[in-house]
C-alpha cells in the first residue's frame, strides 16, 4: 500500500506539473497573439499622394492581424504594395502597442502608350501606376496591344525597354521615342534624331551604356545626318547615313 500510494503521489505530481507547463504556455500564446498586445496604433510615412487615407485604412486592417510583439510584416507588405504607387515598405516596432510603416513610393521612368488605352505612366519595374496626365522629359514606350491597368505589370518586351532606359543616362533616356519590341526586335527613335534598332531585348546594360557612348562620340551635324542608330552588338555600334568610327572606350559595357 505504501508504494502505491507512493506511485499515486508521484502520478498526481507528474501530472500538476503538466497542468502547470500547459497553464505557462497558454498563457503566453495568449499574451503574444491576444488583445494584451494588439496593435492599437499605426503611423505611415513616406507617402503623400491622394489616395494617403486609404492606404492607411488598408495598412491598419492588415495590422491587426498581429501583435506587437509578432508584427504582421507580410500582411502589411502585401496590403501596401497593392496600390501601384507603393515600391515598398519597411514595418518596425513602436513598443508598447504601436507599429511604424515607411513607403518608398514609385516613381514614374516612361510613359506607355497603346491602342484605345491613355498614355500610362509605369516605374522601372514594369509597373502601370497611373493615367499620365502630363508627363514631362520621360521617355514612351509603344505597345501593340492595350496596355494593362495600374497595378499590373506590363508585357515583357515593354519591360525589356524600361531596361534599357535605366541603364543609359536620363538625358538620353528622356529623348527616346516610341521604344517597343516589334517582330522580337527591340526598336524606337530618338527625338529629332535617328531610329533606333537595339536588336534582341538582352544585354541591356551593355546597349544602353553603348548608346550614351556613341551620342558623345557623335557630332550635331553627325546626329542630324544619321538614318539610324544600331547597336544589335553593342560592341560593334553602327550608324547608317553617315560614316563613324566606333566610340572610344568599348569596355566594361557588359
Amino acid at each position: 500500500r505504501r508504494v502505491e500510494r507512493s506511485h499515486t503521489r508521484r502520478r498526481r505530481s507528474l501530472l500538476l506539473g503538466a497542468m502547470a507547463v500547459a497553464i505557462v504556455v497558454l498563457g503566453g500564446w495568449f499574451l503574444v497573439t491576444g488583445p494584451l498586445l494588439a496593435v492599437d496604433s499605426v503611423a505611415v510615412s513616406g507617402y503623400d499622394r491622394p489616395d494617403r487615407a486609404e492606404l492607411e485604412a488598408a495598412i491598419a486592417v492588415a495590422a491587426a492581424s498581429g501583435t506587437a510583439i509578432r508584427p504582421p510584416v507580410a500582411d502589411v507588405r502585401e496590403a501596401a504594395e497593392a496600390f501601384p504607387w507603393v515600391e515598398s515598405v519597411q514595418v518596425r516596432r513602436d513598443l508598447p502597442r504601436g507599429l511604424t510603416v515607411r513607403v518608398t513610393p514609385a516613381e514614374a521612368v516612361a510613359v506607355v502608350r497603346s491602342p484605345q488605352r491613355p498614355p500610362l505612366l509605369v516605374d522601372d519595374r514594369g509597373r502601370v501606376l497611373e493615367r499620365a496626365t502630363r508627363a514631362p522629359g520621360l521617355p514612351t514606350i509603344r505597345l501593340l496591344k492595350p496596355a494593362p491597368d495600374p497595378g499590373a505589370q506590363v508585357p515583357s518586351g515593354a519591360t525589356a525597354a524600361i531596361g534599357l532606359l535605366s541603364a543609359t543616362r536620363p538625358e538620353i533616356a528622356e529623348r527616346v521615342r516610341g521604344l517597343g519590341v516589334r517582330d522580337g526586335q527591340l526598336q524606337g527613335e530618338l527625338a529629332d534624331g535617328p531610329k533606333l534598332r537595339l536588336g534582341a531585348p538582352d544585354r541591356l546594360v551593355a546597349k544602353g551604356a553603348a548608346l550614351a557612348a556613341l551620342l558623345d562620340h557623335l557630332s550635331a551635324d553627325e546626329e542630324r545626318q544619321a538614318t539610324y542608330i544600331d547597336l544589335s552588338v553593342p560592341e560593334r555600334p553602327a550608324v547608317g547615313g553617315i560614316a563613324v568610327a566606333p566610340p572610344p572606350d568599348e569596355e566594361g559595357l557588359e
